[in-house]
């Protein structure tokens, strides 16, 4: 008696789901196939398969129109910033400057406001010093 009970429960259960009454019935009584196996739900955001590449297209801002005043060193470092080129290779390429240059206050702060990071700064400013007592030198 319990063995005809629990299909009926089931069936009954099934019935509210919004599932036609077809497949309801189908889905309980097991060995008798469905009209149409249910498909399993796609997830959210299907996973890239290996070796295959995804392309993400980078925005880059224009670059800024730099003030007549600012030395040609510090408008390759502008370039370089603004190709988003790592800190590191900038440092390097400061320390690499060998041509004497000087920036005031003003020009400082205007790198920083196009986004130099601090260590660029000091790698800058550093080379500036140590150029500037070169060239004094000279």
């Amino acid at each position: 008696m319990k063995l005809v009970l629990l299909p009926a429960v089931g069936l009954l259960l099934l019935a509210g789901c919004g599932l036609p009454e077809s497949s309801a019935i189908a889905q309980a009584q097991p060995g008798v196939p469905s009209e149409k196996p249910a498909e399993p739900a796609a997830p959210a955001s299907a996973p890239t398969p290996a070796g295959t590449t995804t392309n993400v297209a980078v925005v880059t801002p224009p670059m800024p129109q730099l003030p007549p005043n600012l030395p040609e060193a510090a408008r390759e470092i502008v370039k370089l910033s603004h190709s988003q080129v790592d800190d590191a290779v900038v440092t390097n390429f400061i320390a690499n400057i060998d041509e004497p240059f000087h920036l005031d206050a003003e020009q400082i702060v205007y790198l920083r406001d196009l986004g130099l990071s601090a260590a660029v700064l000091e790698a800058l400013l550093a080379r500036e010093k140590q150029l500037g007592g070169v060239a004094k030198d000279a």
